[in-house]
């Protein structure tokens, strides 16, 4: 499986609206810490739809479109 970069077209897999071009890619961290000490990270990914509009979803839901 590819991994999703700037640039990228993408669309979600649960939300038939959410589909566009990667803008950028952010890391964030859990505010809930694990036993061991480690806050789990998350990817997220700033989205320009085709309707110009911004969203930023997790990165986990998000698919490349075919060329």
């Amino acid at each position: 499986m590819r991994q999703i970069k700037v640039g990228d077209k993408v669309k979600a897999f649960l939300d038939a609206n959410l589909q566009g071009e990667v803008m950028a890619i952010h890391i964030t961290y859990s505010s809930q810490w694990l036993v061991g000490g480690v806050a789990s990270k998350e990817l997220l990914a700033d989205v320009k739809l085709t309707s110009g509009e911004m969203r930023r979803v997790k990165m986990s839901e998000l698919y490349h479109l075919n060329p």
